[in-house]
């Protein structure tokens, strides 16, 4: 019985050996990223020849570059530290236990302690009934084995309780130590300085750690601290009882130990590192997946669809080698080990009737002997999983512990430190010198000083790198000068209390982030640690004040809206206005506002302008920004450059000097008089008034990164992007929230409808065998394999049970010839063993891993084909598709790996073991059978306590993570916002409910495992007391006694394995539900569909008549009947408000989405005609936040090639020349096989655009989209950028969408989008002159003063 057991837990998953898990280390932005980027020395030499602006974006990009250089340094460093440095002492894990916490720790170690003795008092029991048989008086007989029956009674409820006891005290004890861990860890987390979190302390690891490492303690401090315990002790026991019942028997047995222990270690050591490789080539297929998904608009608009999924499966294929040997290695371990038990088996049985026929032993020593040992061998091999969680454990606490003991320099939570009460705002900065933490030797400021008067606004300007953001974060103390000094009302800073001086200043950003709450929670969070709660009037003044009351009043809940994750169900003007009404709240005397309006359009800056100028009003104001038109009326303006003032003064003044800010805004300036030359007669257009609210709210507001956005008067608050908005997901989304519901209690019921929904349909097992057809005989060859696996334990029951009885019996003349017949049979069904298991399990693997390869492949490619409507859909957003493609595809693999083979051997196991019982004693049998339930339920819990504790718990535990999360990922927010205490309160809270879920798992889940523990004592009890009285009535003999309830038993355990398997059906059931209805998806837009082919492309565009809204809202019209006709080789622009339909007339020409009436045109075909990759192959996209994939330069300009087609390095290197880009690609010390990071992280703004231009150039096409190309640049980026723009357009028909004006003023034609419509169309002076819409914006945008 053991034997079935340890079976099981073999074919489990192999945890890593114990030096693997302490020395693995979580990767780092900084080790992950040192392959990808220049050297440093090569970089400092590329600086002084770019101009200034870049100049400081390169310089500011090597310092980033040194740091992660410097910190993979270190991390190599730390690599040759011994692993025993990098872990805590075991007991050093109970550093947070309380008084109550250690009396659960001691009684539940004395419970484990007798649960490890009473598991092999089995074997004494057994052994005494073996010597009570051989007694000729059958009362005698009779009497003992009651006797024994009782003892199995009172042994097994004594397992029961002891073993609830260790359960439940172990998790208790260990849930409240890591609930108190995971508090102290986030306290600590948000007490550290700014300095601490930008060297290499990223968010993302922060949260794993506190989520995954402390789940790790967890698991090295729960239940499997009982296991271990429990095991070690049945190991001594098991030992003990061998050795003194029979020591040579003992010697014979420990023979075998190092043969199974080797085979366990070698299957081990080949699974683990075989299963490393594949799970590194499925995290590459998964992050192909993620970054195809996140950027499917640029994978489609340059026809990359089929090299995604060449790249994707080349990973699978790399994964299904590593898999195989996998399968290899587990079906030979667990063969092998199968055939060493039962040849074991049959050595201790061959050895021990020798030596009863000499008259060494008596038959029950034997029994004694081979029980005790085999379960102590078993025990000995149950630690070593558990001890390496233990080395989990400490490993994991390491860096926890280390961030808890660590006291920052700049301490927010010391209560220490001046706390003035009258505040003035005088902020003076003298002689300040700066490098960042994280970039020691790359100074930021040098003798800076700058004075703010009480009342005064003051405006930084300057390139990017330039110094001015890193003045308000020594402001609002996030770092400490290194020299130099930094006064409030002449007190230093360094002496103010931190939270009182946070608690003075408000600030805005350019990205303000919102929290996850409703738009009144948010605006709370603005106030002073002391302040009483706002009242609902104090937070309406505020949004007055921000000019955000009158949007906030139109909305359906008001201020109860939810604002959504970092406020996404909002557009970039509104998140402004909530932050500045979040910052006027606390009523500061200081306001510090970064870049407070770089990416709205010209409407919503006006909007936000005006609510910034109130908020100045009577406050101590310093403000950076690009746009000088926001800043012309500041009282001082320093113009900054490398960490030094050039210039200050007023606007007026500085313009006079003619110097570094004149040049800034001659730069921005537009032209305001004069004729165009050669104007083109425009064709006429649909200039209907559009009809008003069609596709923007009121008054328009965008953001860079979310242009389109209305919100539509209705029940719900939708969020609407534009086409190319969201940068990181490159998806519009259509996000509908009933307002009254929170974004998890949404989340929740949108799973239980689906889990509803999908437990109502059949599982398609069908169509699943269908797609098995090629692996039929396979399939049929493991089913037969399965069944001989099935077969072994109630064969080896039969012999067993024969065996024992021969035992009984050592003067029948014939007993060495029994025992040795027997013994043999042992070795037969040992290598039938080996051929069952070690088949079967080899070739389902093997299957398994086809199949998931298999449903990969067909998935990916199946995401890829869809529409853009479907990437639109928020249930398909690239997290979600990620996922998808990973677990259904492993789950499926379960299916059919795990549960197909365990079906075909069960019912074998389930088909003899009750043939056989029966055959013996249908009687007893049918006694045994009222147990069964209980026997598979016993096993069912055994599994699912050991499994489920830990998983159920962790799932319990993510909602708080996301409250952790989102205090982490922000951390400059809360700090800023002096609210670490609220985020751990709210920390506290949200961990109650999955607390008090852990406890009372703790409560009623250890029963389950109790069950486990005890029931097997009683099965015995049941079966042998029966059995006695039936054979005491002559109804049978003591050998089918034995038959019988042994293969009851056998089979009993397998139902339980079986059972434990249905969690793993009903995932599986799902995952092939949802796998088929993405294949059965017919795609709307299909890229490969025949269609009509032009042999030459004039690049004639229009759109007649169009009527169109995005499919995921239905309710908001974008277009009504509009009509554009664009000549070839002509520049269009397209200006207008944010929400407008500007991008869409470029998903449109891209056909992203179909018009709903009307019809988009390319050179008069109807776009729907054409066959849509060949026509994409004359069409180049660049849009706003252009997408780079993670590969080298060349490779992502050669991405810009149709496929079939091939070029060579020259014309790479003239698409380069062509957009601006090549002397800074071979400025670099690896030149164009420079990596640029994920999304082109190790690369500014300007470069990206310019490496996307010439992607864009390379195919040579005849149509070019330019979409927002350069409107969150700084100047000098923005010249480079616009260059390289102006040079590709030539030839080209373009079409061009603006914001900034003055990047269109020389098109041939412009077209003013409003309301879903154009009102306007001319060229530039011809619109001026027209004194419309167009005139007016260009009015807003020039910068020359008048007098």
């Amino acid at each position: 019985m053991a034997d079935k057991m340890e079976l099981e837990q073999l074919e489990a998953p192999v945890a890593p050996s114990v030096p693997e898990i302490v020395s693995e280390k979580r990767p780092t932005s900084a080790t992950t990223s040192t392959t990808e980027v220049p050297s440093v020395k090569d970089v400092e030499k590329v600086v002084d020849t770019m101009p200034s602006g870049k100049a400081d974006k390169a310089k500011k990009s090597k310092d980033k570059k040194k740091k992660k250089a410097g910190d993979a340094g270190s991390t190599s460093d730390e690599e040759e530290v011994p692993t025993e440095k990098k872990a805590v002492s075991y007991f050093t894990l109970y550093r947070f236990a309380t008084k109550k916490d250690w009396m659960y720790i001691i009684i539940a170690t004395l419970a484990s302690i007798i649960s490890g003795v009473g598991q092999p008092m089995v074997a004494l029991l057994m052994g005494n009934i073996i010597q009570d048989l051989q007694n000729p008086d059958p009362n005698e007989v009779s009497k003992a084995i009651t006797k024994d029956v009782v003892l199995f009674t009172v042994i097994g409820a004594a397992m029961f309780a002891v073993a609830y006891t260790q359960m439940c005290f172990w998790t208790l004890a260990a849930e409240c130590q890591v609930k108190r861990i995971r508090e102290e860890y986030l306290h600590a987390i948000l007490r550290q300085d700014i300095g601490w979190h930008d060297t290499g302390k990223q968010s993302e690891s922060l949260t794993t750690r506190l989520n995954s490492d402390t789940q790790m303690i967890y698991d090295g401090m729960a239940d499997k601290v009982g296991l271990a315990i429990s095991s070690f002790v049945t190991f001594i026991s098991g030992f003990v009882i061998g050795f003194v019942k029979g020591w040579k028997l003992s010697l014979v047995l420990l023979s075998c130990v190092p043969l199974i222990g080797a085979c366990a270690v070698m299957m081990a050591k080949i699974t683990v590192q075989q299963s490393t490789k594949g799970q590194d080539s499925y995290s590459k297929a998964g992050s192909i997946a993620e970054q195809a998904f996140s950027s499917i608009r640029t994978v489609v608009a340059f026809g990359g669809q089929k090299r995604e999924t060449t790249a994707y499966v080349e990973q699978l294929d790399a994964a299904f080698v590593t898999g195989k040997r996998r399968a290899q290695a587990t079906a030979l371990g667990i063969g092998c080990f199968m055939l060493i038990l039962f040849c074991t088996y049959a050595l201790a049985f061959w050895f021990g009737s020798h030596q009863v026929y000499k008259g060494n032993m008596t038959s029950s020593e034997i029994l004694n002997v081979f029980m005790g040992m085999i379960m102590g061998a078993f025990a000995l091999g149950n630690i070593g999983p558990n001890v390496a969680s233990f080395a989990s454990a400490q490993g994991a606490a390491y860096n926890i512990f280390k961030t808890i003991d660590r006291v920052p320099t700049i301490d927010s939570s010391s209560p220490g430190g001046a706390k003035p009460d009258n505040i003035q705002g005088h902020i003076v900065v003298t002689d300040v010198d700066f490098a960042y933490p994280s970039r020691p030797d790359v100074p930021i400021l040098k003798k800076m000083n700058v004075e703010v008067l009480p009342g005064q606004t003051v405006a930084l300007v300057g390139h990017s790198g330039s110094g001015k953001s890193t003045i308000v974060g020594l402001v609002e103390r996030f770092y400490d000068p290194l020299s130099g000094s930094i006064t409030l009302d002449g007190v230093e800073i360094k002496d103010w209390n931190v939270t009182h001086l946070r608690d003075t200043i408000g600030i805005v950003s350019q990205e303000p982030v919102l929290f996850n709450a409703t738009i009144k929670q948010n605006i709370a969070y603005g106030t002073r640690k002391n302040q009483a709660a706002p009242t609902d009037k104090e937070i309406e003044a505020a949004c007055k004040l921000s000019n955000a009351h009158d949007f906030i009043s139109r909305l359906p809940d008001k201020y109860n809206t939810m604002v959504g994750e970092k406020g996404a169900l909002l557009s970039g003007g509104q998140k402004q206005r909530i932050a500045i009404a979040r910052a006027l709240i606390k009523n500061p005397r200081i306001l510090l506002l970064d870049e407070a309006t770089s990416a709205l359009d010209t409407e919503s800056e006006r909007i936000v302008q005006a609510a910034l100028d109130k908020a100045a009003t009577g406050r101590s104001t310093i403000v950076i920004a690009h746009r000088l038109s926001t800043i012309m009326n500041a009282d001082v303006i320093y113009v900054m450059d490398k960490g030094i003032v050039m210039e200050s003064g007023t606007h007026e003044s500085l313009l006079a000097l003619n110097g570094v800010y004149a040049a800034f805004v001659a730069k921005q300036q537009l032209k305001t008089g004069g004729t165009d030359v050669e104007t083109v007669t425009p064709p006429e257009y649909d200039q209907t008034p559009a009809l008003p609210h069609i596709a923007i709210a009121e008054e328009p507001i965008a953001h860079n990164t979310d242009r389109r956005k209305s919100f539509a008067l209705s029940t719900k608050l939708r969020r609407m992007s534009s086409v190319r908005s969201i940068p990181k997901s490159e998806m519009s989304a259509d996000v509908a929230l009933v307002v009254p519901e929170t974004p998890e209690e949404i989340e929740q019921r949108k799973q239980k409808e689906q889990a509803a929904r999908i437990k109502a349909m059949k599982a398609p097992l069908s169509r699943v065998l269908h797609l098995m057809r090629p692996e039929w005989s396979a399939i049929a060859v493991g089913a037969v394999l399965s069944g001989l696996a099935g077969a072994v334990f109630p064969t080896f029951a039969q012999f067993f049970s024969t065996l024992l009885t021969v035992l009984t019996k050592p003067e029948d003349p014939d007993f060495l010839d029994k025992a040795n017949f027997n013994s043999l049979m042992f070795v037969i069904i040992g290598i039938g063993a080996f051929i069952g298991n070690g088949g079967s399990i080899l070739i389902f693997e093997m299957i398994g891993e086809i199949m998931a390869r298999r449903m990969r492949t067909k998935s990916f490619q199946a995401i890829m084909s869809q529409e853009m409507g479907f990437f639109d859909r928020e249930e398909n957003s690239t997290g979600a598709l990620s996922s998808r493609l990973a677990t259904d595809a492993y789950q499926m693999h379960e299916l059919i790996s795990q549960i197909m083979k365990l079906a075909f051997s069960t019912l074998v196991t389930v088909g003899l073991g009750l043939g056989f019982a029966f055959s013996k004693s249908w009687s007893l049998t049918l006694v045994i059978l009222a147990l069964i339930p209980l026997l598979a339920a016993s096993q069912y819990f055994a599994i699912g306590t050991m499994t489920g504790f830990s998983t159920k718990t962790k799932k319990a535990y993510e909602q708080s993570g996301r409250v952790a999360n989102e205090a982490i990922a922000n951390i400059r927010t809360v700090v800023a916002l002096a609210k670490e205490s609220d985020f751990e309160h709210r920390y506290y809270n949200v961990t109650q409910e999955p607390h008090q879920f852990a406890l009372r798992r703790a409560y009623y889940g250890s029963l389950g495992y109790a069950l486990s523990q005890g029931i097997m004592f009683w099965a015995y009890a049941v079966g042998f007391f029966a059995g006695d009285r039936l054979t005491r009535a002559g109804v049978m003999n003591y050998e089918d006694l034995f038959g019988a309830m042994f293969n009851v038993v056998f089979m009993a355990m397998g139902l339980g394995q079986m059972a434990s398997q249905v969690p793993k059906y009903v995932k599986g059931k799902e995952s092939a539900i949802n796998v088929f209805e993405l294949l059965d998806k017919h795609t709307e837009i299909d890229a490969y569909k025949d269609g009509i082919k032009p042999e030459k492309v004039d690049g004639q565009l229009g759109l007649e008549n169009v009527h169109f809204h995005y499919p995921t809202r239905p309710n908001i019209q974008i277009f009504k009947g509009v009509s554009v006709d664009v000549r070839p080789s002509q520049t269009v622009a397209l200006v207008g408000p944010s929400g407008c339909g500007k991008s869409t007339i470029i998903a449109l020409m891209e056909r992203w989405y179909d018009a709903l009436e009307g019809k988009a045109t390319i050179d008069k075909y109807d776009i729907r005609d054409l066959q849509l990759d060949n026509i994409r192959k004359s069409m180049a996209l660049v849009g706003q936040e252009p997408i780079l994939f993670d590969f080298s330069i060349g490779d992502n300009i050669r991405y810009g090639i149709p496929d079939g087609q091939t070029v060579d390095q020259e014309q790479v290197v003239a698409a380069a020349r062509a957009s601006n880009i090549h002397d800074f690609i071979t400025s670099l010390p690896d030149g164009y096989d420079t990596r640029v990071g994920d999304k082109g992280s190790q690369l500014s703004g300007g470069q990206k655009q310019r490496i996307a231009i010439a992607r864009a150039l390379i195919r040579d096409p005849k149509i070019l989209l330019l979409d927002e190309a350069t409107s969150a640049l700084d100047s000098e980026s923005e010249k480079l950028v616009q260059e390289a723009l102006d040079k590709a357009r030539h030839g080209r028909t373009t079409i061009v969408i603006a914001h900034r004006l003055r990047t269109i003023q020389d098109a041939d034609l412009i077209l003013v989008v409003k309301d879903g419509a154009i009102i306007e169309s001319g060229r530039h002076y011809e619109l001026i002159a027209l004194g419309g819409l167009y005139s007016e914006l260009c009015q807003k945008q020039n910068l020359e003063v008048t007098h």
